[in-house]
């Protein structure tokens, strides 16, 4: 048995991302070969995407509501039909905080901009005695700490 990684096809000319609408499998079902995985919504139309193989679904790429780049990888599969081909190469992207200390940490997440992403909640004021520079979240009155003359 092997991996295929499906990714999402170009749909249309101009179109670099769709939303995914609905899911018609889940994980560990056995999908055939032309059978409906998925609706989604692009700024032009609402497109059914079909299994280009059969196999068992070992990974959903996103959820309703979660957007994918074209040629992004939008499902895994397990399947002995295509052995070799499309071999996984990391599977699916899942966007979130990588950053175990983080407050909004993602054990899933293995992509993303970290900085704009992960928050940490402290004192973010350079002015403060408690000033922490990775902090970029929290209540500045309450958190910061200053010394010296008032």
């Amino acid at each position: 048995m092997s991996r295929y990684s499906f990714k999402l096809p170009d749909i249309g000319e101009g179109i670099a991302e769709a939303e995914i609408a609905e899911w018609h499998v889940a994980l560990g079902d056995v999908v055939e070969e032309d059978q409906t995985l998925v609706d989604v919504l692009t700024d032009k139309a609402a497109v059914d995407i079909s299994s280009p193989v059969s196999g068992k679904v070992v990974e959903l790429c996103g959820a309703a509501g979660d957007k994918v780049a074209v040629g992004g990888v939008l499902i895994v599969f397990e399947t002995d039909a295509h052995a070799g081909a499309n071999a996984d190469d990391g599977t699916c992207l899942y966007t979130g905080c990588m950053d175990e200390a983080a407050d909004n940490y993602d054990p899933q997440a293995n992509t993303g901009d970290q900085a704009a992403i992960c928050l940490y909640t402290g004192c973010y004021d350079d002015m403060a005695s408690n000033y922490d520079a990775q902090a970029n979240t929290g209540d500045q009155e309450a958190l910061c700490e200053y010394t010296g003359c008032t």
